[in-house]
Protein backbone atom coordinates (compact mmCIF):
# COMPACT_ATOMS: atom_id res chain seq x y z
CA UNK A 1 0.00 0.00 0.00
CA UNK A 2 1.50 3.41 -0.49
CA UNK A 3 -0.36 6.54 -1.10
CA UNK A 4 -0.34 9.53 -3.62
CA UNK A 5 -1.07 13.19 -3.26
CA UNK A 6 -3.10 14.76 -5.38
CA UNK A 7 -1.31 18.15 -6.54
CA UNK A 8 -2.67 21.93 -6.13
CA UNK A 9 -5.66 22.52 -8.64
CA UNK A 10 -6.23 19.00 -9.44
CA UNK A 11 -10.01 18.08 -10.24
CA UNK A 12 -9.69 14.65 -12.03
CA UNK A 13 -7.64 11.73 -12.67
CA UNK A 14 -7.69 8.99 -15.32
CA UNK A 15 -7.02 5.69 -13.28
CA UNK A 16 -5.56 2.44 -15.52
CA UNK A 17 -5.82 -0.25 -12.64
CA UNK A 18 -5.43 -3.86 -13.77
CA UNK A 19 -6.61 -6.80 -11.23
CA UNK A 20 -3.75 -9.38 -10.69
CA UNK A 21 -3.87 -12.93 -12.37
CA UNK A 22 -4.84 -16.01 -10.62
CA UNK A 23 -2.52 -19.21 -10.38
CA UNK A 24 -2.85 -22.33 -12.62
CA UNK A 25 -4.04 -25.85 -11.14
CA UNK A 26 -3.18 -28.81 -12.46
CA UNK A 27 -5.53 -28.75 -14.93
CA UNK A 28 -5.23 -25.53 -16.83
CA UNK A 29 -4.09 -21.85 -16.22
CA UNK A 30 -5.57 -19.15 -13.76
CA UNK A 31 -7.35 -16.16 -14.80
CA UNK A 32 -6.76 -13.08 -15.63
CA UNK A 33 -7.65 -10.29 -13.38
CA UNK A 34 -9.92 -7.07 -14.94
CA UNK A 35 -7.89 -3.92 -16.50
CA UNK A 36 -10.37 -0.79 -15.20
CA UNK A 37 -9.57 2.26 -17.25
CA UNK A 38 -11.76 5.83 -15.86
CA UNK A 39 -11.65 9.16 -14.99
CA UNK A 40 -12.81 10.51 -11.75
CA UNK A 41 -13.12 13.62 -10.17
CA UNK A 42 -10.55 14.17 -6.94
CA UNK A 43 -10.06 16.66 -4.53
CA UNK A 44 -6.67 19.11 -4.77
CA UNK A 45 -4.14 18.53 -2.34
CA UNK A 46 -5.73 15.15 -1.21
CA UNK A 47 -4.28 11.84 -0.49
CA UNK A 48 -4.99 8.78 -2.29
CA UNK A 49 -4.42 5.05 -1.21
CA UNK A 50 -3.06 2.53 -3.46
CA UNK A 51 -3.15 -1.14 -3.04
CA UNK A 52 -1.64 -3.59 -5.78
CA UNK A 53 -2.75 -6.71 -6.26
CA UNK A 54 -0.55 -9.98 -6.14
CA UNK A 55 -0.63 -12.65 -8.52
CA UNK A 56 -1.99 -16.15 -7.37
CA UNK A 57 -0.27 -18.42 -5.53
CA UNK A 58 0.65 -21.93 -7.09
CA UNK A 59 0.21 -23.13 -3.47
CA UNK A 60 -2.98 -22.29 -3.63
CA UNK A 61 -2.97 -19.68 -0.44
CA UNK A 62 -4.98 -16.46 -0.54
CA UNK A 63 -2.87 -13.40 -1.98
CA UNK A 64 -2.66 -9.86 -1.40
CA UNK A 65 -6.05 -7.69 -1.28
CA UNK A 66 -8.55 -10.63 -1.43
CA UNK A 67 -6.99 -13.37 -3.44
CA UNK A 68 -8.95 -16.16 -2.37
CA UNK A 69 -7.63 -19.70 -1.22
CA UNK A 70 -8.19 -22.93 -3.28
CA UNK A 71 -10.56 -25.60 -2.45
CA UNK A 72 -8.59 -28.78 -2.78
CA UNK A 73 -4.47 -29.30 -3.47
CA UNK A 74 -3.90 -28.67 -7.00
CA UNK A 75 -6.00 -25.96 -7.44
CA UNK A 76 -4.18 -22.57 -7.85
CA UNK A 77 -4.91 -19.29 -5.45
CA UNK A 78 -7.48 -16.69 -6.88
CA UNK A 79 -5.35 -13.01 -7.96
CA UNK A 80 -5.97 -9.90 -5.54
CA UNK A 81 -7.71 -7.17 -6.41
CA UNK A 82 -5.88 -3.58 -7.29
CA UNK A 83 -7.57 -0.56 -5.98
CA UNK A 84 -7.31 3.18 -5.52
CA UNK A 85 -9.08 4.61 -2.97
CA UNK A 86 -9.83 8.40 -1.79
CA UNK A 87 -9.49 10.61 1.66
CA UNK A 88 -11.27 8.64 4.41
CA UNK A 89 -11.01 4.97 2.72
CA UNK A 90 -14.01 6.06 -0.01
CA UNK A 91 -13.44 3.47 -3.14
CA UNK A 92 -12.68 5.17 -5.94
CA UNK A 93 -11.63 2.60 -8.32
CA UNK A 94 -11.07 -1.23 -8.23
CA UNK A 95 -10.02 -3.81 -10.57
CA UNK A 96 -11.54 -7.85 -9.40
CA UNK A 97 -8.52 -10.43 -10.02
CA UNK A 98 -8.78 -13.21 -11.83
CA UNK A 99 -9.71 -16.96 -10.23
CA UNK A 100 -7.16 -19.95 -10.11
CA UNK A 101 -7.36 -22.50 -12.20
CA UNK A 102 -8.22 -25.84 -11.44
CA UNK A 103 -9.49 -28.75 -13.61
CA UNK A 104 -10.93 -26.58 -16.09
CA UNK A 105 -10.31 -22.68 -16.83
CA UNK A 106 -9.90 -20.40 -13.90
CA UNK A 107 -12.66 -17.43 -14.35
CA UNK A 108 -11.34 -13.87 -15.97
CA UNK A 109 -11.55 -10.79 -13.98
CA UNK A 110 -14.96 -9.45 -12.96
CA UNK A 111 -16.35 -6.62 -15.45
CA UNK A 112 -19.01 -5.29 -12.64
CA UNK A 113 -18.68 -1.73 -12.99
CA UNK A 114 -20.67 -1.45 -9.51
CA UNK A 115 -19.33 -4.54 -7.80
CA UNK A 116 -21.91 -6.50 -8.95
CA UNK A 117 -20.99 -10.24 -8.74
CA UNK A 118 -20.62 -11.36 -12.29
CA UNK A 119 -20.91 -15.30 -13.93
CA UNK A 120 -17.61 -16.36 -15.26
CA UNK A 121 -16.79 -19.99 -15.99
CA UNK A 122 -16.96 -23.57 -13.53
CA UNK A 123 -19.49 -24.78 -13.27
CA UNK A 124 -22.26 -24.81 -10.46
CA UNK A 125 -22.23 -20.97 -8.91
CA UNK A 126 -21.27 -20.77 -5.89
CA UNK A 127 -21.24 -18.10 -3.27
CA UNK A 128 -17.98 -15.88 -2.46
CA UNK A 129 -17.05 -17.14 0.69
CA UNK A 130 -12.53 -17.02 0.48
CA UNK A 131 -12.50 -13.00 -0.77
CA UNK A 132 -12.27 -10.01 1.19
CA UNK A 133 -14.87 -7.90 1.90
CA UNK A 134 -17.79 -9.71 1.12
CA UNK A 135 -18.92 -12.56 -1.74
CA UNK A 136 -19.03 -11.64 -5.45
CA UNK A 137 -17.88 -13.90 -7.72
CA UNK A 138 -18.74 -17.53 -8.58
CA UNK A 139 -16.94 -20.88 -9.04
CA UNK A 140 -17.31 -24.87 -9.52
CA UNK A 141 -15.70 -27.10 -7.04
CA UNK A 142 -13.35 -24.68 -6.55
CA UNK A 143 -13.49 -21.89 -4.02
CA UNK A 144 -15.60 -18.84 -5.19
CA UNK A 145 -13.98 -15.30 -5.33
CA UNK A 146 -14.55 -12.35 -2.87
CA UNK A 147 -15.82 -9.47 -4.09
CA UNK A 148 -13.08 -8.04 -5.49
CA UNK A 149 -10.17 -10.80 -5.36
CA UNK A 150 -10.17 -14.00 -7.45
CA UNK A 151 -11.21 -17.41 -5.60
CA UNK A 152 -9.10 -20.46 -5.20
CA UNK A 153 -9.44 -23.38 -7.92
CA UNK A 154 -9.85 -26.97 -7.57
CA UNK A 155 -8.56 -29.40 -8.97
CA UNK A 156 -11.51 -32.62 -8.20
CA UNK A 157 -14.76 -33.30 -8.80
CA UNK A 158 -15.91 -31.56 -11.77
CA UNK A 159 -12.73 -29.42 -11.80
CA UNK A 160 -14.28 -25.96 -12.21
CA UNK A 161 -11.92 -22.96 -11.77
CA UNK A 162 -12.41 -20.39 -8.67
CA UNK A 163 -14.57 -17.80 -9.42
CA UNK A 164 -13.25 -14.02 -10.35
CA UNK A 165 -13.48 -10.88 -8.24
CA UNK A 166 -15.77 -7.94 -9.16
CA UNK A 167 -14.81 -4.36 -10.21
CA UNK A 168 -16.16 -1.24 -9.03
CA UNK A 169 -15.73 2.09 -10.38
CA UNK A 170 -17.25 5.64 -8.02
CA UNK A 171 -20.49 7.91 -9.00
CA UNK A 172 -19.21 10.42 -11.43
CA UNK A 173 -16.83 8.73 -13.37
CA UNK A 174 -16.47 8.88 -17.23
CA UNK A 175 -15.02 6.94 -19.81
CA UNK A 176 -15.23 3.92 -18.41
CA UNK A 177 -13.54 1.01 -20.35
CA UNK A 178 -12.91 -2.45 -18.93
CA UNK A 179 -10.83 -5.43 -20.51
CA UNK A 180 -8.42 -7.91 -19.51
CA UNK A 181 -5.46 -7.36 -18.03
CA UNK A 182 -1.95 -9.13 -18.61
CA UNK A 183 -1.23 -12.36 -16.33
CA UNK A 184 1.09 -12.08 -13.19
CA UNK A 185 0.89 -8.94 -10.34
CA UNK A 186 -1.61 -6.24 -10.93
CA UNK A 187 -0.35 -2.53 -11.25
CA UNK A 188 -2.17 1.14 -11.23
CA UNK A 189 -1.26 4.16 -13.09
CA UNK A 190 -2.83 7.42 -12.30
CA UNK A 191 -2.65 10.62 -14.52
CA UNK A 192 -3.68 13.94 -12.99
CA UNK A 193 -5.35 16.59 -14.89
CA UNK A 194 -6.31 20.47 -14.22
CA UNK A 195 -3.44 21.01 -11.69
CA UNK A 196 -3.07 24.70 -11.75
CA UNK A 197 0.27 24.70 -9.76
CA UNK A 198 1.54 26.38 -6.76
CA UNK A 199 1.53 24.64 -3.02
CA UNK A 200 -1.17 22.79 -1.03
CA UNK A 201 -1.95 24.58 2.01
CA UNK A 202 -0.13 23.36 5.15
CA UNK A 203 -2.51 21.71 7.70
CA UNK A 204 -2.69 24.55 11.05
CA UNK A 205 -4.25 24.07 14.50
CA UNK A 206 -6.08 26.40 16.94
CA UNK A 207 -6.28 25.29 20.46
CA UNK A 208 -8.26 26.83 23.47
CA UNK A 209 -8.74 25.97 26.96
CA UNK A 210 -12.26 26.13 28.80
CA UNK A 211 -12.67 27.57 32.28
CA UNK A 212 -12.52 24.96 33.71
CA UNK A 213 -8.87 24.13 32.36
CA UNK A 214 -9.24 20.84 31.56
CA UNK A 215 -11.69 20.80 27.94
CA UNK A 216 -10.03 21.95 25.08
CA UNK A 217 -11.30 23.77 21.35
CA UNK A 218 -9.57 22.22 18.92
CA UNK A 219 -9.88 23.66 15.28
CA UNK A 220 -8.03 22.71 12.49
CA UNK A 221 -7.70 23.65 8.45
CA UNK A 222 -5.76 23.09 5.48
CA UNK A 223 -6.15 19.55 5.87
CA UNK A 224 -7.31 17.35 3.40
CA UNK A 225 -11.13 17.40 2.63
CA UNK A 226 -13.15 14.36 4.40
CA UNK A 227 -10.23 13.19 5.93
CA UNK A 228 -9.98 11.11 8.76
CA UNK A 229 -8.14 13.03 11.69
CA UNK A 230 -6.64 11.79 14.84
CA UNK A 231 -5.80 13.80 17.91
CA UNK A 232 -3.32 13.68 20.52
CA UNK A 233 -1.82 14.72 23.72
CA UNK A 234 1.69 14.22 22.09
CA UNK A 235 3.89 14.89 25.45
CA UNK A 236 2.14 12.12 26.38
CA UNK A 237 1.09 10.03 23.84
CA UNK A 238 -2.56 9.96 24.93
CA UNK A 239 -4.88 9.63 22.03
CA UNK A 240 -8.36 11.93 22.73
CA UNK A 241 -10.39 11.15 19.74
CA UNK A 242 -10.69 11.28 16.05
CA UNK A 243 -12.88 13.98 13.84
CA UNK A 244 -13.48 14.28 10.40
CA UNK A 245 -13.05 17.26 8.41
CA UNK A 246 -15.53 19.17 6.26
CA UNK A 247 -15.46 19.34 2.46
CA UNK A 248 -12.76 22.36 3.22
CA UNK A 249 -10.40 20.69 4.94
CA UNK A 250 -11.45 22.07 8.43
CA UNK A 251 -12.71 20.69 11.86
CA UNK A 252 -13.72 21.83 15.44
CA UNK A 253 -14.29 19.57 18.18
CA UNK A 254 -14.58 19.34 21.98
CA UNK A 255 -12.40 16.85 23.81
CA UNK A 256 -11.65 16.63 27.63
CA UNK A 257 -7.93 15.43 28.87
CA UNK A 258 -8.03 12.98 30.88
CA UNK A 259 -6.14 13.35 34.37
CA UNK A 260 -3.76 10.88 33.42
CA UNK A 261 -2.12 13.96 31.40
CA UNK A 262 -0.86 16.25 34.64
CA UNK A 263 -0.94 19.94 34.49
CA UNK A 264 1.50 21.78 32.23
CA UNK A 265 2.33 22.65 28.83
CA UNK A 266 1.59 19.76 26.34
CA UNK A 267 1.10 19.94 22.77
CA UNK A 268 -1.78 18.94 20.89
CA UNK A 269 -1.16 17.23 17.69
CA UNK A 270 -3.87 16.50 14.92
CA UNK A 271 -2.49 13.73 12.22
CA UNK A 272 -4.11 12.52 8.94
CA UNK A 273 -1.25 10.46 7.71
CA UNK A 274 2.23 11.46 8.06
CA UNK A 275 2.64 14.51 5.71
CA UNK A 276 -0.51 15.82 7.01
CA UNK A 277 -0.19 16.95 10.57
CA UNK A 278 -0.04 20.09 12.65
CA UNK A 279 0.94 20.64 16.50
CA UNK A 280 0.35 23.21 18.60
CA UNK A 281 0.66 24.28 22.48
CA UNK A 282 -1.81 24.38 25.48
CA UNK A 283 -1.56 24.59 29.38
CA UNK A 284 -3.62 22.61 31.64
CA UNK A 285 -3.84 23.08 35.40
CA UNK A 286 -3.90 19.63 36.97
CA UNK A 287 -7.44 17.74 37.45
CA UNK A 288 -7.27 18.66 41.69
CA UNK A 289 -6.97 22.15 40.58
CA UNK A 290 -9.94 21.98 37.89
CA UNK A 291 -12.93 23.92 37.94
CA UNK A 292 -16.18 21.88 39.18
CA UNK A 293 -18.50 21.59 36.27
CA UNK A 294 -21.83 21.95 38.61
CA UNK A 295 -24.87 20.37 36.37
CA UNK A 296 -27.97 23.08 36.12
CA UNK A 297 -30.74 21.99 39.24
CA UNK A 298 -33.70 20.16 38.08
CA UNK A 299 -36.97 20.21 39.60
CA UNK A 300 -39.77 17.79 39.75
CA UNK A 301 -43.86 18.73 39.93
Amino acid sequence: MTTVPVPPGTTSATFVVAGAGGSGGTGSAGGVGTLVTVTEPVAPCSVLTVTVGAAGSSAGTSAANGGGTRGTPGGGGGGGASQVNGPGGTRLVIAGGGGGGGGSSGGAGGSGPTGAPVTVSGGTAVAGTTGADGSGGFGGDGGAGGWFGGGGGEASGLGGGGGSGSSFVATGASGLVVASAAPGNGSVSITFTGGSGGACARPELDVSVAANGRTIDVEGSGFAAHAEVTIDIESNEVRLGEVETNADGRFEEDFTVPCTVAGGRHHVTATADPDDEASEPVTLVDCAAAEPVIAAPSFTG
